[in-house]
């Protein structure tokens, strides 16, 4: 038990990158640690919302804020909709339909429910006589919209980083969708022969999808060996990250291990992990030689950045190689060996490995500027635009400073994907530590969320630079 606990509390801890600034007081309408941000319409008028999530544990409450959108270039805040949540959540999302906001909580590993009241702000979810919070997988990271046709259902898909898992939230009646619910969803949907108990996992009342990575024989002139990483039946899905819903007649999703240079696509009808991705990049990870020249090797790993464009093309920022990845999922046909059964590991064979280092669907990219020393880039959260229709033509990447090393710095790249190259940068300060970024594309506007100074800045991104436009937040009063 205590293993698993401490597992938690690795996995826990590392939602958030920066080290702790040090105390002042909570207040509802102060930034506290701006991690996670959404655009949201409430009763009608848009706003960006904000998760502040208190990661430094110095308050032990969180909280989300709403700023108006009525004037994009100059934000405000609307007290009314602050509401305290718990400290170290991972996301939100609110449902305009039921006027409801889901807060996941990683504290206590819990989708913990508010309720609106016009005029009057949110307030906890009462069912039996007590605040509504719905237990989910340990560490949970991130939710995903959806909407299944027959039987209508509107769900959430939340990733767990400790299960490595998804589960299934149905936003009508406020409850995790359990494995009969789930079967009946499936109804002629599952292999033929398949045993259902290895594509579940949990208990049938709180159920979730194994994500699971077996590799398939394809490509075997190129790859003679490609059952030599050790990959078990089920393995990589530990550290899931970001989750991003595709769509398709089979409702794929895409998630990311923030560990490993794994990548999982999960099609909810079949409810099974199919075209898999892993990449063995265990030279840029540990280093390596070019006759005389030494390369430092990163020694991190991980996809720690996921977004998609309106065409389903999926973009990565590998830790690793500190390079961005670009792949077409295609929804449209059934990629008959992802449904083969092997007689030997009894597992789904779908998993596409890359081995010897071989950077497939890298974007040439050069993000480093100096490959020979041991400052690097450290690629994080990133945009694109072209998000509801069309291929994405720039991308917006954060890079994280190193504490270790003086030169490090926390930036912002704005990459042309058309042609690309790096078009302009923009250099945070020290201890600002960028968690996460949010394009308004009707606005062109880019917001960025600074835990570290407790701040969010945003960017004019009409053009080919960043134009900085508002900073805000905890800005002029001093540090203890």
């Amino acid at each position: 038990m205590k293993f698993f606990l401490w597992v938690g509390l690795f996995l826990f801890l590392m939602g958030c990158e920066g080290p702790y600034p040090g105390d002042r007081t909570f207040s509802l309408t102060d930034l506290s640690g701006p991690y996670r941000m959404r655009q949201v319409e409430i009763e009608g008028s848009g706003y960006l919302g904000v998760l502040n999530t208190d990661y430094r544990g110095q308050y032990g409450d969180g909280s989300i804020h709403f700023y108006s959108l009525g004037a994009p270039t100059s934000l405000s805040l609307d007290e009314n909709l602050s509401l305290r949540v718990p400290s170290n959540s991972a996301d939100f999302f609110y449902d305009t339909e039921t006027k409801s906001l889901f807060v996941l909580s990683r504290n206590t590993s819990q989708i913990v429910c508010f309720e609106l009241t016009p005029g009057a702000g949110f307030s906890p979810t009462i069912r039996d006589g007590q605040k509504l919070m719905v237990n989910v997988f340990l560490s949970p990271q991130s939710f995903s919209y959806f909407e299944v046709a027959e039987p209508s259902k509107r769900l959430l898909a939340v990733s767990s980083r400790a299960a490595g898992s998804l589960q299934f939230f149905d936003l009508e009646t406020k409850r995790l969708l359990n494995r009969e619910e789930i079967e009946v969803l499936n109804a002629g949907r599952f292999s033929e022969g398949e045993n259902l108990d290895q594509i579940f996992s949990g208990t049938a009342e709180s159920p979730g999808a194994v994500l699971n990575m077996a590799p398939r024989r394809q490509n075997i002139t190129e790859f003679p060996t490609q059952e030599g990483l050790g990959l078990s039946i089920r393995s990589r899905n530990i550290g899931l990250g970001e989750l991003v819903y595709l769509g398709g007649e089979k409702h794929n999703f895409v998630a990311a291990s923030n560990l490993d240079t794994a990548l999982f696509n999960f099609q909810f009808f079949g409810f099974k992990s199919s075209s898999n991705f892993l990449w063995d990049l265990r030279k840029f990870i540990n280093g390596y030689k070019v006759g005389e020249l030494d390369f430092p090797g990163t020694r991190d790993s991980g996809f720690m950045g996921l977004a998609k464009d309106g065409d389903g093309n999926v973009y990565l920022t590998s830790r690793a190689d500190n390079s961005l990845y670009a792949l077409n999922f295609d929804l449209t046909t059934a990629a008959a060996e992802d449904y083969q059964v092997s007689s030997t590991l009894k597992a789904m064979l779908n998993t596409s490995v890359f081995r010897d280092n071989v950077q497939a669907y890298r974007l040439s990219i050069d993000f480093d500027s100096n490959p020979n020393d041991k400052v690097f880039p450290r690629l994080s959260h990133l945009s694109v635009n072209n998000q509801e229709a069309g291929t994405a033509s720039r991308a917006y990447v954060l890079g994280l400073q190193d504490p270790r090393e003086k030169e490090s710095k926390s930036r912002i790249y704005l990459v042309d994907l058309s042609g690309n190259s790096i078009l302009a940068t923009f250099d945070f300060l020290e201890g600002d530590y960028p968690q996460s970024t949010l394009l308004l594309e009707e606005s062109n506007l880019l917001m960025v969320s600074l835990a570290g100074s407790d701040k969010l800045m945003s960017f004019d991104v009409s053009g080919d630079a960043f134009a900085k436009i508002q900073e805000f937040g905890f800005i002029d009063s001093p540090r203890k």
